[in-house]
């Protein structure tokens, strides 16, 4: 949790969960933006996420979640058909899971 000038912790409204993530034998922390893919989130805070077709289609931006699961969403079709039994090892298709709003948390 960011913490401000003033040494108070930020209040839980401001402060978005983090998902770790690993790829390609690198890690990255997320920070969870409501509504936003994975991929676009993780893009534009600087990961360098390989991906391709933007469709869950080739599988490319395959990535393990190592914490913070509970901000995403539940995997939808494209990802069950696609990664099948790998769901249940923590992976997610980057392109296709999407943060859940902060509101329902």
């Amino acid at each position: 949790m960011s913490t401000p000038s003033s040494g108070r912790s930020l209040p839980a409204q401001q402060a978005s969960p983090l998902v770790r993530i690993r790829q390609n034998g690198r890690e990255y922390d997320v920070r969870c933006v409501p509504d936003q893919t994975l991929l676009t989130a993780a893009l534009s805070q600087g990961a360098a996420l390989t991906y391709k077709c933007l469709q869950g289609e080739c599988g490319k931006c395959s990535v393990q979640l190592l914490a913070g699961s509970s901000a995403l969403r539940s995997p939808g079709a494209k990802e069950r058909e696609k990664l099948g039994d790998k769901l249940a090892l923590g992976y997610r298709l980057a392109c296709q899971s999407s943060f859940s709003s902060l509101k329902q948390r």
